[in-house]
């Protein structure tokens, strides 16, 4: 059946739930992109309004500091946009099966080392930017005080960490010492840099409320 819808395509023989799962899969990548540019869609526009919101001021205590913000959001959103180009060159131009492609060759692609690690790098920069500036205002309210900070720092710290192993282990994959491959199997590093991320974000966004 598989091998005359798709001649001369190299296809094992897989049982009918296998085949559902795969299709099940590259429906999950098609989607998660869609949702990724959608999400890009409302930053846009969140990222417009900001700019403009900082532009329409009147006067300002420091010159410095408005162009160092708006900076920081066009840097953030360049990272954003490298990062939607990566995902869907990854998963869209693959997931639809062009040229005539087999679902089984598009299941089996690997982007390569390069996608793997432009992508881990561009999280890792934005993650240092977005929660170094929400750091940085966070310590500017508490009047400069260290102490109040070292918690979203650590969090910071280790969310930088888990999305550096996250990219180790999707470029290396199967190939890692097995002392690595444990970690890999016990711990779920994207979790973990998540949840950082998140820590960082309400840590400061209540300590900035609270003061």
């Amino acid at each position: 059946m598989i091998a005359r819808t798709y001649p001369g395509a190299d296809i094992p023989e897989l049982s009918d739930s296998q085949i559902k799962d795969i299709f099940r899969n590259l429906d999950m990548e098609f989607n998660d992109a869609m949702i990724r540019a959608g999400g890009y869609g409302i930053y846009t526009g969140v990222v417009a309004v900001t700019l403009w919101a900082v532009a329409s001021r009147s006067h300002f205590q420091s010159l410095g500091r408005p162009r160092f913000l708006i900076f920081i959001i066009l840097l953030l959103y360049l990272l954003a946009t490298f990062n939607l180009y990566n995902g869907w060159a990854v998963e869209i131009a693959h997931t639809t099966l062009p040229n005539g492609e087999s679902f089984w060759t598009a299941f089996e692609y690997n982007p390569g080392t390069p996608i793997f690690l432009a992508l881990g790098i561009d999280a890792i920069l934005s993650t240092i930017l977005a929660d170094a500036t929400l750091i940085w205002r966070c310590w500017i309210v508490w009047g400069r005080s260290w102490r109040i900070v070292l918690v979203p720092i650590l969090c910071t710290t280790l969310a930088v960490v888990s999305r550096g192993i996250v990219t180790y282990y999707a470029i290396f994959g199967p190939s890692v010492p097995p002392g690595a491959l444990f970690f890999k199997t016990t711990v779920s590093w994207s979790v973990l840099y998540s949840l950082f991320i998140l820590a960082t974000l309400l840590l400061c966004t209540t300590l900035i409320i609270y003061r």
